[in-house]
């Protein structure tokens, strides 16, 4: 699953409730939060059991269900240090943060390669350059080798 950035305000807002209580949050909690007042039961179900990843994932919470007849998030030892750090807030600028630096080494690395490429066809075109310029320079000498080479030809098959 993926965070989102509108995720945050709402995961904060859970994260909160549940240090303060220093014990559970359900989904009934969504209802506190400005978004889902006007929510429906089984958007509140479905949007709090998505939440409920993060909070288990980024082990700041225990998530926990009856047999799938409820579902809520109990506090843990990292709940209220998660808290603390700065929260989903922080984790999120920080992933936001190393995405940009994967994306600037990815760039960086294709400059690099571009760069490489651009290096060894130089190189090529300088080899191909030298040896046409000898060609250019040394052609009345290639040229007098030939003949030299036929005529000597010529004269041995006559012998």
């Amino acid at each position: 699953m993926d965070l989102h950035k509108e995720d945050i305000p709402t995961l904060d807002f859970l994260l909160d409730l549940l240090v303060k209580r220093d014990s559970n949050i359900s989904e009934d909690d969504l209802k506190e939060f400005d978004k889902y007042k006007e929510a429906n039961s089984g958007l509140l179900h479905s949007e709090f059991k998505r939440l409920m990843y993060f909070f288990g994932h980024f082990q700041c919470g225990d998530p926990k269900n009856d047999e799938g007849l409820s579902e809520w998030v109990d506090i843990n030892l990292g709940s209220a240090q998660f808290k603390h750090s700065g929260g989903f807030k922080n984790l999120y600028e920080g992933l936001e943060k190393d995405l940009e630096d994967k994306e600037f080494e990815k760039e960086k690395l294709e400059y690099s390669r571009t760069i490489r490429d651009q290096e060894s066809r130089i190189r090529d075109l300088t080899e191909n350059l030298k040896f046409m310029s000898l060609l250019k320079q040394y052609w009345w000498f290639i040229g007098a080798c030939i003949g030299l080479g036929l005529l000597l030809r010529g004269f041995l098959d006559n012998i």
